[in-house]
């Protein structure tokens, strides 16, 4: 190796040592209403094979070439169009269709090899609510689960095209989320906190004053689940549904029932945990320190709720609010300046 080269490479080696414990800032790039999103109060996101962004919002599904929206909304003529505007969740299944739950209009998939739309809702099959809250994949068992508003959970199977009735896993419950982890689905509700299939709609979990009610739930790379909640905590649970640990959003600051909340959950690259808000933004919590990190910011603060954390596979952060559509993309952030001292026995060459 030659000395040139060889001084390239330890200085690398230093500099990342360095600057590995310090201050991180992320710059994030805003799409709005001015850009050609349908509206600025977003709520999910997705990206398909093809590439595309799929962004749902309150007003219109929108699909995103990295250059421009094209839009997708309801047309009472037309019954192939998508059943509503206001999205609430998307999801994709092996075969590529797309999958759409709606906040009053039911649920709809969409094929990208016809264009058109299939509805789903209370008038033409057992859909038991037209309020979709989630819907997600299980690649195991080949359907979808439905969490849905005050009426538990569905299952949509994907061989038959239907929604199945025997049995029928329906409480009067809500659930948001629904998470898999090595072929077990999880599920967040009102009051269960985290339940596996077994003990779904069957009693209420005695969970104490903490993470009753969840609204996220994301399987980390640690093996764990860790859930959003509505209190102002991060909570970590084992795989049996058991509360392990609880870290508060607030430094300092107890957890409470009442306040902020984390309401959306993604971990990047690095083994970091993207906690979206209500109130207060974007906190970063490092799963390998168990700790929320202050070495981490935004170069502009987001001061609206956070729906819906995403990473696509270009490992890009795609933050959905009530403010915009917003991307981190650590190709375009990975040149920082940052002051480093300069070790005493590294010789400057001329």
């Amino acid at each position: 190796m030659s000395v040139t080269r060889f001084l390239i490479v330890t200085s690398f080696i230093i500099a990342y040592s360095f600057s590995h414990g310090q201050e991180k800032n992320i710059a994030l790039k805003q799409y709005t209403s001015e850009n050609g999103l349908s509206d600025n109060q977003v709520t999910c996101t997705l990206r398909d094979p093809l590439g595309f962004m799929w962004i749902g919002t309150k007003d219109g599904l929108n699909r995103f070439d990295g250059r421009e929206f094209y839009v997708f909304k309801h047309n009472e003529n037309d019954t192939q169009s998508i059943c509503g505007n206001g999205i609430k969740c998307i999801e994709l299944d092996a075969d590529s269709l797309l999958w759409i739950g709606t906040a009053g209009n039911g649920f709809c998939s969409y094929d990208f090899r016809t264009g058109k739309f299939k509805t789903f809702n209370k008038d033409n099959s057992p859909l038991n609510s037209n309020t979709v809250n989630d819907i997600t994949y299980d690649r195991y068992k080949n359907i979808l689960w439905l969490g849905l508003n005050h009426w538990g959970l569905q299952v949509y199977d994907l061989k038959t095209n239907r929604i199945k009735t025997d049995p029928v896993l329906v409480s009067k419950n809500t659930y948001y989320d629904v998470e898999l982890k090595d072929s077990i689905a999880y599920f967040a509700g009102i009051i269960e906190s985290a339940k596996r299939i077994e003990k779904i709609g069957k009693f209420r979990t005695k969970t104490g004053p903490l993470a009753r009610t969840l609204n996220k739930i994301v399987a980390a790379s640690d093996g764990k689940l860790w859930c959003g909640a509505w209190d102002n905590g991060l909570h970590e649970f084992d795989t049996e549904t058991k509360l392990l640990n609880s870290f508060s959003i607030e430094a300092g600051q107890p957890i409470k029932p009442s306040g902020d909340e984390v309401v959306s959950i993604a971990e990047d690259d690095n083994k970091i945990l993207w906690c979206g808000t209500k109130t207060s933004g974007v906190h970063f919590f490092d799963l390998k320190t168990k700790a929320f990190s202050d070495k981490i910011k935004l170069t502009k603060p987001i001061t609206t709720r956070i729906n819906h954390i995403y990473k696509d596979n270009f490992n890009r952060m795609w933050l959905a609010t009530e403010g915009g559509l917003y991307c981190y993309d650590p190709l375009l952030n990975q040149f920082e300046i940052t002051h480093l001292p300069v070790p005493p026995t590294l010789v400057r060459v001329r």
